[in-house]
């Protein structure tokens, strides 16, 4: 007995649809948050920038280019076009 699951094009021509239909077919991509603090050496007049690494991401709706969210690194989001897969 197969288990694999076989999605019918119809369905997934459906499924692509409503994505497009309701704004949902965009990737979500994880780019690095970074700061930056400014120092001065009160003594010099030097400025200089700290670049400041997060643990955390962003979220990037590559549609947009909005970051929708902040998660930590290690965090795997999911595709809106993959869940017509657990159906």
């Amino acid at each position: 007995m197969n288990d694999t699951k076989t999605i019918a094009p119809e369905i997934k021509q459906r499924a692509q649809e409503i994505l497009t239909t309701y704004n949902l077919d965009f990737e979500i991509e994880k780019v690095p948050l970074v700061g930056y603090r400014t120092l001065v050496d009160e003594s010099t007049g030097i400025v200089d920038v700290e670049e400041i690494e997060s643990e955390y991401v962003g979220l990037l709706n590559t549609q947009t280019g909005e970051i929708i969210n902040a998660v930590k690194n290690g965090y795997v989001p999911a595709q809106n076009r993959n869940f017509i897969e657990l159906a």
